[in-house]
């Protein structure tokens, strides 16, 4: 229970820390930092519900998220006119590009690093 407790404290504080992100920042911080952070968002609230037992998930974060970009790519909003929807357009994205793939792979080494992390420091507590 301690191991969730801490997955979804991060969460929470990763998820306050992005809606700050997409209502305030712009340039850098905004198109990248927040890239990197959706990743880990993900995984800590995944881990959150499954503490244990998914042993490649920053591999299955990463591929979902360039899964995610490559729709961002086709314009899949709007082929199911959707793009309407200003919220649902801000979640998933407006356009494809390289340098999010790259901030994926970036935030999918943090959570694996957290993890590591975690793990360890979980291991040699009484």
């Amino acid at each position: 229970m301690k191991k969730r407790f801490i997955y979804l404290l991060a969460a929470l504080i990763i998820f306050i820390t992005e809606i700050i992100i997409a209502t305030k920042a712009t340039g850098f911080i905004r198109g990248s930092v927040g890239d990197v952070l959706v990743v880990v968002l993900i995984g800590t609230a995944v881990r959150s519900i499954y503490p244990y037992g998914i042993r490649f998930l920053p591999l299955y974060l990463f591929i979902f998220s360039v899964f995610i970009e490559i729709l961002q790519l086709i314009n899949i909003l709007k082929l199911m006119s959707l793009d309407g929807f200003r919220l649902l357009v801000i979640v998933f994205g407006g356009t494809f590009s390289f340098g999010d793939i790259l901030c994926y792979a970036i935030g999918a080494m943090l959570f694996g690093a957290f993890e590591y992390l975690l793990t360890c420091l979980s291991d040699k507590s009484p």
